[in-house]
């Protein structure tokens, strides 16, 4: 069971291996279901397959966060940076 960040915000989903109904810790399901959700993982490869996804959205939402804060100190125009961090660019 790997637990990110998002799942302690109740905003995202918890990878289980072994599944719950596999292991000696049938609580895990119910508790990570109710802080987002879980996905039970039948064996290590369907794991690794999904965790390789889940390693790059740190990277990605960070390149995005540094483009958002460079284009913002770069616009000039009120309506434009608007635009860019409230429609486009947000958090």
């Amino acid at each position: 069971m790997i637990c990110l960040p998002p799942i302690a915000k109740r905003q995202g989903c918890a990878l289980l291996q072994p599944p719950a109904s596999k292991s000696e810790h049938p609580y895990l399901k119910p508790m990570l279901d109710a802080l987002g959700g879980c996905v039970e993982c039948a064996n290590d490869d369907i794991m690794s397959a999904l965790m390789a996804p889940t390693c790059l959205m740190g990277p990605m939402y960070g390149i995005m966060m540094n483009n958002r804060d460079w284009l913002g100190e770069l616009l000039i125009s009120p309506s434009c940076d608007i635009f860019w961090r409230g429609i486009v660019l947000t958090d």
